[in-house]
């Protein structure tokens, strides 16, 4: 797929035409689906930032997902999505089998979740539209949680970035989308528990992406080196997932 942008007088309309409907994971969902509303998402927060100059175009790819090329230089942008393997076969079963206002209890399917059969993922969906069973939110579970997946995104995303075969461009950068996003996620907190590891990060010896934004739920975050996380609340003209 390839999107052109020609001036900022007509980008809101070109945004717009860019189908970024996001199925739900039961009706089938796939990757291009996320990567599409996640690039959308982020040219509507950051196209008015220096990071390219109009007229530039978008092209949808592999290793890394999405080539941006403008007169100012060519941009890889891997994109990836946040969310633990057994939450996301969760919400494929809570949708697939139960109606109305379900209840799913995400604690039970984190990102050190056991190895779970679909039957076993069942039996605790099912036990908890009777009453919750677990032991909600405390402290800062929800945060704590939120900053080990990310982590863990960034991780695994630089493994791949090292490896033979993933294209490397003027400038590269990451960009994940936030799937386990919670309302009630503390910013401030998970912005001074993340600094550590995003400075570790641009000191490391291995190579590393130039910049990593995160696009949570109302907000983006923005990782650059030499700065701490700051984090902007995104335009409101586009849905939500």
């Amino acid at each position: 797929m390839e999107y052109i942008f020609n001036n900022i007088e007509s980008f809101p309309n070109d945004l717009r035409a860019i189908e970024k409907h996001v199925p739900l994971r039961s009706k089938g969902r796939k990757t291009e689906h996320t990567e599409r509303y996640s690039l959308v998402s982020f040219l509507e927060a950051f196209h008015s930032e220096s990071f390219f100059t109009f007229p530039f175009q978008v092209f949808f790819r592999d290793r890394p997902d999405v080539l941006v090329t403008s007169s100012v230089g060519n941009i890889g942008i891997e994109i990836s999505e946040s969310i633990p393997e057994q939450l996301a076969r969760a919400e494929f079963l809570l949708e697939k089998n139960f109606k109305g206002h379900a209840v799913l209890e995400p604690e039970f399917f984190g990102w050190n979740a056991p190895d779970r059969t679909d039957a076993e993922i069942m039996e605790i969906l099912q036990a908890s539209q009777v009453h919750l069973i677990g032991q909600g939110v405390y402290g800062y579970s929800i945060e704590e949680k939120w900053i080990t997946g990310i982590e863990e995104r960034i991780s695994s995303k630089t493994k791949n970035f090292s490896k033979t075969g993933f294209e490397k461009f003027d400038k590269n950068w990451l960009l994940i989308y936030d799937n386990q996003t919670n309302d009630y996620l503390d910013m401030s907190y998970v912005s001074h528990k993340l600094s550590p590891y995003i400075a570790n990060y641009w000191n490391s010896n291995n190579p590393t992406f130039d910049k990593i934004f995160i696009d949570s739920g109302e907000h983006f975050f923005k990782l650059c080196r030499g700065d701490a996380p700051l984090f902007i609340s995104k335009p409101s003209t586009l849905s939500e997932l």
